[in-house]
């Protein structure tokens, strides 16, 4: 074990032949598989920061899950888990957020 870094052995993850050996090989297995992801669909990933970016996602969010007064989650919500180290990402498919 090296110092700093926990090490963790899951062996094979089932249906799948990636051989996960600690948090970041599978922090970085996630990445590459999340940009293909992206890739094959036609978008581009990215970090949202900005209240103009976080009002954008309410503003999706309440057009596709809004059925009565109540919206689905709000900007002061959005803005709390990015405060605290949540990561806050959107899918933009030139330049809409989809």
């Amino acid at each position: 074990m090296t110092a700093g870094r926990e090490h963790h052995t899951m062996g094979i993850v089932p249906d799948s032949k990636l051989v996960l050996s600690d948090e970041h090989a599978v922090a970085d297995q996630a990445l590459v598989a999340a940009e293909a992801a992206a890739r094959s669909a036609g978008v581009r990933i990215r970090e949202l920061r900005e209240i103009a970016e976080l009002e954008e996602v309410v503003r999706l969010y309440d057009g596709i899950w809004r059925r009565s007064g109540a919206s689905p989650i709000n900007t002061e919500l959005l803005r709390a888990f990015a405060k605290a180290g949540n990561y806050i990402a959107g899918a933009f498919d030139c330049p809409a957020l989809v």
